[in-house]
């Protein structure tokens, strides 16, 4: 069947062939721009906490490491060599050099800067032991600005003091510089 030019079938069908609109585009993409607004920050701060996951990991393992060595030698190690743990293949953060730990039962790894990289926190962490009760105390604390737990100090009291881990008979964390990660 053939229709004329002007039929309201034939305009019906010629307007519903015709795609989007500029309007209906437009929509779209505000509605998709929103979404991603919403899910990129989210997603960013996932994968700063999936790179973070290295530090408690590898502090962890030192943190173990370093009771090992005191239930064996009656004190805790002075430097890396001394424990079992590797400490090679990290990619985000960079431990205390081998050769010398901050204070023995204490190790930090501070976050790697890299400007194309998220920011993301330094770690330290300690151990302790208490001669009354015969325990082991661990403890593991985050810096609370990106900057973290600074360079490299040479003055082992005062790095203690300000970068996170109050040592003695106990192992806490500097609540000034750092908050306690479980």
């Amino acid at each position: 069947m053939q229709y004329p030019p002007n039929h309201p079938t034939l305009l019906i069908l010629r307007a519903s062939s015709r795609g989007f609109t500029l309007l209906e585009l437009l929509i779209v993409v505000i509605i998709i721009g929103i979404l991603a607004a919403i899910a990129i920050p989210n997603l960013i701060n996932q994968v700063g906490k999936a790179r973070e996951s290295e530090a408690r990991t590898l502090l962890g393992a030192m943190n173990r490491a370093q009771q090992s060595y005191f239930s064996e030698k009656g004190l805790f190690a002075s430097n890396g060599s001394q424990l079992e743990v590797p400490v090679t293949g990290l990619k985000y953060y960079q431990t205390d050099d081998a050769s010398l730990f901050p204070q023995p039962g204490v190790t930090r790894a501070r976050s790697v800067s890299n400007r194309h990289e998220l920011a993301i926190h330094s770690y330290i962490g300690g151990v302790s032991y208490d001669t009354t009760n015969r325990t082991f105390a661990t403890v593991i604390c985050r810096s609370l600005d990106m900057t973290g737990l600074g360079g490299s100090s040479t003055n082992v009291s005062s790095y203690i003091s300000n970068y996170g881990v109050v040592a003695g008979n106990q192992v806490t964390c500097d609540s000034s510089t750092t908050e306690e990660v479980h």
